[in-house]
């Protein structure tokens, strides 16, 4: 009798812990996990403009809430100070996965606007999340550094100052490419002298070197062996040079930056004289490269977030 009992209280222990097993298991299945490759976000906009921007989102399921437009509420942008409504316009599913550690990841563009009132021609955002309110939950995802900025216009009057040539370089750091320096044509379509008296990268704690300016006699640095030196020695002293009339300089400019940043694509605000009268001219957004391979590293470092009763 005794022994039966013991046998009875094995397989009770047995069925218990299976159950347990089988009960986390499938909970783990229907967790839903999301992830965002953290960036900058660096827009120029015409003042008439609306301030739009594309986050993309990871998602291990094809069926939640946080896909379906329909069933989001609310969307804001905020850091530690601030935060912004925004409206969802779209999301969009790009029918394509990425695998991450052993799960599938599913990737989705998420189309929005500012909208409500906006007191700042000027938006900065430091370490910002991305708040998606739905009937079951809110979904807090940190997608990086925002800094949006409207201007009355691009370019120069008449053209008479032009940037005829753009290139990225490049390093690698933190498993992720990082924009170093940039190799930028000027060319005066005027007939007369122009004096360039700054030009500066939209995007705050990240400026040009010019001590370390080197001006190119073509769009080429294959020869030139450089150290690129990102944080120390930070110099935000002006960029100054002249051009005379239909003349074009290449320069490669050297970037320091203050912290870890990493930066695909921005503007640029160029401050010029010609004829004793003082411009101020805005350049649009220049992608520079894209990360079309993550490294492993990369991905396995990513936040993932767990949300369950999606």
């Amino acid at each position: 009798m005794k022994k039966i009992y013991v046998i009875s209280i094995c397989i009770t222990i047995v069925l218990v812990v299976t159950i347990g097993i089988l009960f986390i298991i499938k909970r783990h299945q229907n967790e839903l996990k999301v992830t965002v490759i953290p960036k900058d976000y660096h827009h120029l906009f015409l003042s008439n403009e609306e301030m739009a921007f594309d986050v993309e989102i990871l998602v291990n399921s094809k069926d939640s809430s946080l896909t379906n437009k329909e069933l989001i509420n609310k969307v804001y942008i905020k850091d530690q100070d601030q935060m912004y409504q925004l409206q969802l316009l779209q999301i969009k599913d790009l029918e394509k996965t990425l695998k991450i550690k052993s799960d599938i990841f599913h990737k989705y563009i998420f189309h929005f606007i500012l909208i409500g009132e906006i007191n700042n021609e000027a938006i900065n955002l430091n370490k910002a999340f991305l708040s998606i309110e739905t009937p079951k939950m809110t979904f807090d995802l940190y997608i990086g550094n925002v800094s949006f900025l409207k201007v009355l216009n691009f370019g120069s009057p008449n053209n008479e100052l032009a940037i005829n040539y753009l290139k990225g370089v490049t390093v690698e750091e933190n498993f992720r490419k990082k924009l170093c320096a940039i190799i930028i044509g000027f060319r005066n379509n005027s007939s007369s002298t122009i004096t360039v008296n700054n030009v500066e990268i939209i995007c705050e704690n990240i400026s040009f070197s010019n001590s370390e300016k080197i001006e190119l006699a073509e769009p080429k640095i294959d020869n030139l062996t450089i150290n690129y030196d990102l944080y120390t020695n930070y110099d935000n002293s002006k960029i100054y040079f002249n051009l005379n009339a239909n003349e074009v300089k290449y320069f490669l400019l050297p970037i320091k930056y203050l912290q870890p940043k990493y930066l695909s694509q921005c503007g640029f605000k160029i401050e010029y004289e010609k004829e004793g009268v003082s411009h101020v001219m805005y350049f649009d957004d220049f992608l520079f490269f894209t990360e079309q391979s993550l490294s492993h590293q990369l991905l396995n470092n990513l936040v993932i977030y767990l949300y369950g009763n999606h």
